[in-house]
């Protein structure tokens, strides 16, 4: 996303999905443009956070405004979802946006998309699946939550477990550690209850923490790789200067804009205890799924492991 927000006649929508668009408004998005950029660190980023959808800020119900068309249930809720439920109208607002407001291409920079590919796929244009090693990627949102400083990434997929019940494995999960049902609808508040209540009660639970992401991860890129057409794995980008080049080259070839990705970096954390104990636990529930034969695993599951190889 970076990337191409750097290059002319980009407009970049930086997670069209996030549920502060729910609560935004011109103050919020003044104060909080710098402080985001800050805390995500990512310094370099030309566009401010929420410069592109200042103008889409509308008054909402009293307790805020937001962004037009967006929902608070479109984040988590419609994950695995396969049905619409406005989700194509907000983003193609977004898109008529970037052409009417800016006169620019649009480029989407999702975080919580994986489950709905397919879904977007409808919207045209070129979808970039980006993979990361499992443990690195759970034990860098881990790792915030113990350090205190933020606990909402990990315990995210908790909530996913709760909210998703139609999907047969986060059901399973939700019975097994008796998750309540969640009610995210309507105003923010709803949503950041949610959050509340589930870090307060399940943040310390490391063995859940692990199960629910290892099961998201894995149903998520199993539904998502099917539809993709580029998958990037961050780890080699990071590491192998020739794929960096095939990669660069393969998106050159079929957005017209050319990517220089020398300066990526992946972090590797050196947790030989927490590696071995996540690996057992991903390995028990990707076997699992595989007996299970869930159509939203087989799609993908087999293509997911053959990339992680």
């Amino acid at each position: 996303m970076e990337k191409f927000v750097q290059e002319p006649g980009v407009v970049g929508f930086t997670e069209p999905f996030n549920e502060h668009l729910r609560l935004i408004d011109q103050k919020m998005a003044d104060e909080d443009d710098q402080k985001r950029r800050e805390e995500l660190n990512h310094p370099n980023q030309e566009q401010s956070y929420y410069g592109p959808y200042r103008d889409l800020i509308v008054p909402g119900d009293i307790e805020s405004p937001g962004i037009r068309h967006f929902d608070i249930r479109y984040p988590l809720n419609y994950w695995f979802d396969p049905k619409d439920r406005g989700q194509l109208r907000y983003l193609r607002s977004l898109i008529d946006h970037a052409g009417d407001r800016f006169q620019s291409q649009p480029v989407l920079g999702f975080v919580r998309s994986l489950g709905r590919v397919e879904l977007l796929r409808n919207l045209g244009g070129y979808h970039i699946v980006l993979l990361r090693e499992p443990f690195d990627a759970f034990w860098s949102s881990y790792t915030q939550l113990r350090d205190k400083t933020n606990a909402y990434f990990a315990v995210q997929y908790v909530m996913l477990a709760a909210l998703c019940r139609d999907v047969p494995a986060l059901d399973a999960l939700a019975l097994k550690y008796h998750l309540p049902k969640l009610k995210i609808k309507g105003p923010f508040y709803t949503y950041g209850r949610a959050c509340n209540l589930f870090r307060e009660q399940y943040a310390d639970n490391l063995e859940l923490l692990r199960e629910a992401f290892c099961l998201v991860y894995l149903l998520s890129y199993g539904a998502a790789l099917p539809h993709a057409d580029l998958v990037v794995s961050v780890d080699r980008l990071s590491r192998d200067e020739a794929y960096r080049k095939r990669i660069s080259n393969l998106i050159a070839e079929n957005t017209g804009r050319v990517l220089d990705f020398n300066d990526c970096r992946c972090p590797q954390y050196d947790e030989p205890e927490a590696r071995a104990a996540f690996e057992e636990t991903y390995r028990a529930e990707q076997c699992a799924l595989e007996e299970s034969r869930q159509a939203r695993w087989m799609a993908g599951g087999r293509l997911l492991d053959s990339l992680l190889a």
